[in-house]
């Protein structure tokens, strides 16, 4: 179905402990996609070029940056362009060139800081590593989201792993910010909180940090929306976690005409 990037190690980054809705429901690998392993799996995956999951309307083709090659420094980067499949509504295309461009843009931004860090590094022979790998979510009904997975290293005492999301709605050709998809209420943060905690209380490592729950760092599927969190949120201690909800129990929360409407029963194909 859908499949992640490979050039990541098991020791690189465990993303994605997925909580679904009960307190003793957690587990390694997200609910959506279902047959996909999440980053830092054991063991690398192909990404074959022109990947979709069935019923996709856009395909993805794996784009690897390289750069010159430094000594002390690193660099395995992907970054996801998007391409239209045959029968692909007109009405679909309109943001692709916009999302590609972000997606581009994403990738040679951290390798550009990176090649910085490698220089400054150079004379102490430090050594300095960066990998992007990406992973799609939703490929349909004019909605692109991606979960990028990125370590760094070098420019701390320990590598730094972290996640973010870019979701795209091409028929406005407009990224979505968190208020785009779900109404951010008080409400809306209780309900991530209770299904959060439980999670954490599970780990001595994990501390919940909720005055810093901005909920800015997300992704969707088909069947759910899925809150990344890192460092702020629960510690640098803790694995970059992403909190998962099923569309069927945010129902209260989607705006009328929002681009959630069309994955929560809202809109038809």
């Amino acid at each position: 179905m859908i499949f992640s990037v490979s050039g990541f190690s098991t020791c690189c980054l465990g993303l994605l402990l997925a909580v679904l809705g009960s307190p003793a429901a957690a587990q390694n690998v997200p609910a959506a996609p279902p047959r996909s392993a999440g980053f830092g799996a054991a063991g690398a995956e192909a990404f074959p070029a022109n990947s979709a999951e069935p019923g996709a309307d856009y395909s993805v083709e794996p784009v690897i940056i390289k750069p010159k090659k430094t000594t002390n420094l690193t660099v395995q980067v992907t970054y996801p362009r998007l391409r239209p499949r045959p029968g692909t509504a007109a009405t679909d295309t309109v943001g692709i060139a916009a999302f590609n461009r972000e997606a581009q843009a994403f990738g040679t931004d951290l390798v550009k800081e990176i090649e910085t860090t490698a220089r400054a590094n150079r004379r102490d022979k430090i050594p300095t590593l960066l990998q992007v790998s990406f992973r799609p979510y939703l490929l349909q009904q004019g909605l692109v989201s991606v979960a990028f997975a990125i370590t760094q290293d070098g420019i701390g005492p320990r590598p730094v792993n972290w996640a973010t999301g870019l979701t795209y709605d091409l028929r406005t050709g407009r990224k979505l910010a968190p208020a785009d998809v779900l109404q951010q209420n008080a409400a809306f943060k209780t309900l991530l909180l209770s299904t959060l905690q439980p999670a954490l209380d599970s780990s001595s490592d994990c501390q919940l940090e909720p005055d810093n729950m901005a909920w800015d760092n997300f992704v969707i599927s088909a069947s759910a929306y899925y809150v990344l969190l890192g460092d702020a949120q629960i510690g640098r201690a803790c694995q970059t976690r992403a909190l998962v909800l099923p569309w069927a129990r945010l129902k209260p929360f989607v705006s009328a005409g929002s681009a959630a409407g069309r994955l929560s029963g809202g809109e038809k194909r």
